[in-house]
Order: C-alpha cells, then sequence, then structure tokens
C-alpha cells in the first residue's frame, strides 16, 4: 500500500515537470458532442458509451443533446458543454430587460421587523 502511494506521488512529481508523461499519465480534453451529434470515436478513444455521455448531459441540466453545440469531456471526468444559442437559458442580457443591483438588508433586526 505504502508502495503504491510513493508510485503516485512520483509519478504526479514528474508529470508535472514533464509535459510528454503527463500525456502519458493523463489524457487531452476531448470533444465527444458537436452539433448535437455524438462522436463515436471520440468517445471510444476515453472509454466512454452514449449511456455515459447522456448521463454528464444530465447532470448539467441537458435532457436532449441536439440543444447542445459542442460538449467536451474535460481531463478530470467532468464535462463542460456549450448550448446551442436557441436552447440557451433565457437571461435578463438576452431580453434586453434593466436590470438593477439588488441591495442586501436584514428583515429581522434586534428581534424588531424592518419595513
Amino acid at each position: 500500500m505504502i508502495l503504491v502511494g510513493l508510485l503516485q506521488r512520483v509519478i504526479a512529481s514528474l508529470s508535472t515537470r514533464r509535459r510528454a508523461l503527463s500525456r502519458l499519465v493523463t489524457s487531452e480534453p476531448q470533444v465527444i458532442t458537436r452539433d448535437g451529434w455524438m462522436l463515436p470515436r471520440q468517445m471510444a478513444s476515453v472509454h466512454y458509451g452514449i449511456d455515459d455521455v447522456l448521463m454528464l448531459l444530465r447532470e448539467q441540466g441537458v435532457f436532449d443533446p441536439a440543444e447542445v453545440d459542442t460538449a467536451v469531456l474535460e481531463q478530470n471526468g467532468t464535462l463542460s458543454l456549450l448550448r446551442k444559442s436557441e436552447a440557451a437559458p433565457a437571461t435578463p442580457k438576452v431580453l434586453s430587460v434593466p436590470v438593477r443591483p439588488a441591495v442586501a438588508t436584514s428583515l429581522v433586526e434586534e428581534g424588531a421587523i424592518n419595513e
């Protein structure tokens, strides 16, 4: 057990100094979805199946892969995605709605309700 921990520490230390070793130990980010289509070759290169990608999309709040413009599987296993503009959630900027900055105030102060 100690040997495994020591080996991991040595590899981590060397991979931070040597880019070539880092490429062997970790993978590069992979684009796995483009224009709503899953890319099977890229998915296979990181050993992910369709169910794995669908699960990652659901974790990001996407239930229809057609809503995704680009999805990138990062080195740490998380999914970064860019939604298609028509599927992106509406924001005040998109709707051209002016937004006033909110000021935080206390509702109850020393047992009395502030109006």
